[in-house]
């Protein structure tokens, strides 16, 4: 049997292709090798393309020194016959010693031709053998193929599970980060409307912070501020009061306009018998007819500054804070450290 361990992969390759499976590509992607591949396409082409078994018993090196044996062997059991033969002819050659010397000689050349199916089936078995070496590689080679394979895939396996859950990540932060702009978004629009508003209502003079928040510039808050102080100074011809219980200003200044807070309180009053028109600003009657049937503060800090409740009351109604309120009144010189001016501030926003 011929020995075809020769071609075979030696181990420490096989082990070493089997390890570099999960060679990385672009971005760290796996790439599969195929180190086997190129190997195995070559042991199969041995398999299908074998040639089919055939026997030359004239080329079989085997039988060749089989045949010189027994060609040697024969012409020396001739050469024995043949002296037999002489010796009981007297030592005299004969044809009956030539004849039985031949047929010793031919009975040994036929004994090699008996040798020969013994030869067939050693020389099939070897042939056998190659074959069997052959499958036997290619399944190796398939089994390392099929392991390196196997890597290839629980690697890009683990791959595009790092890639999902790198994209999670990143989805993750992009909704994180739209929510916080969409939160301070939102927050700044209602900065933006409760400042205007405040501005609008009492004048008040909002903090570089403040404008900052809101997204609103000091230009912007100034002209709001212009026209606050347009709406409150009082008119050269302003009525004295009149019959309407609202209609007239008081001399610090009325209310920024209607008010549903003001029209909700003149109908308080008028259910206690002030008798007052209900449209919704707050000027000197309404003020006089709270103090009456409320006992509400008199809307004014002495000689430092004036004030309504209108005007508190607006302020709390566009969002103002007590802080903010303060501000506004101490910037158009109101004592807000007085206890009528806390109680008219406490009421306004408890309204």
């Amino acid at each position: 049997m011929a020995n075809r361990n020769d071609e075979l992969i030696p181990e420490e390759v096989m082990s070493e292709a089997v390890a570099q499976a999960g060679t990385s590509g672009p971005q760290g992607q796996p790439t599969y090798a195929g180190t086997f591949e190129g190997q195995l396409q070559s042991i199969y082409d041995k398999i299908a393309n074998r040639e089919p078994f055939q026997y030359d018993v004239n080329a079989d090196p085997l039988y060749q020194n089989y045949k010189d044996q027994y060609i040697q062997q024969g012409k020396l059991a001739m050469k024995d016959t043949m002296g037999q033969a002489a010796a009981l002819t007297g030592g005299y050659g004969s044809t009956y010693g030539q004849q039985v010397g031949q047929q010793t000689y031919d009975a040994y050349l036929q004994n090699l031709s008996a040798v020969i199916p013994e030869l067939y089936g050693l020389a099939y078995d070897a042939y056998r053998d190659k074959g069997d070496d052959l499958l036997k590689q290619y399944g190796l080679l398939g089994d390392m193929r099929d392991t390196e394979y196997d890597r290839y895939r629980d690697a890009m396996s683990d791959w595009n599970y790092q890639q999902e859950v790198e994209r999670q990540k990143e989805e993750t932060e992009y909704n994180r980060r739209t929510d916080e702009e969409k939160t301070a978004y939102s927050r700044q629009q209602q900065a933006y409307a409760n400042l205007v508003a405040l501005i609008k209502a009492s004048g008040y003079n909002p903090t570089d912070a403040e404008l900052a928040a809101a997204g609103l510039t000091r230009e912007a808050a100034t002209a709001l501020q212009n026209e606050y102080t347009r709406s409150t100074t009082p008119q050269t011809t302003a009525s004295s009061g009149g019959s309407s219980g609202g209609s007239g200003r008081s001399s610090g200044g009325g209310g920024s306009g209607y008010s549903a807070q003001t029209a909700a309180i003149q109908q308080q009053l008028n259910a206690m018998g002030a008798g007052l028109a209900v449209d919704g600003i707050w000027g000197p009657l309404t003020q006089a007819a709270y103090e009456k049937y409320m006992g509400g503060g008199s809307g004014s800090s002495g000689s430092k500054g004036t004030y309504n409740l209108g005007e508190l009351t607006d302020a709390s109604a566009a969002g103002a804070s007590k802080k903010q309120i303060e501000q506004a009144l101490a910037a158009r010189g109101v004592d807000t450290s007085d206890p009528a001016v806390q109680q008219d501030i406490k009421w306004a926003l408890s309204k």
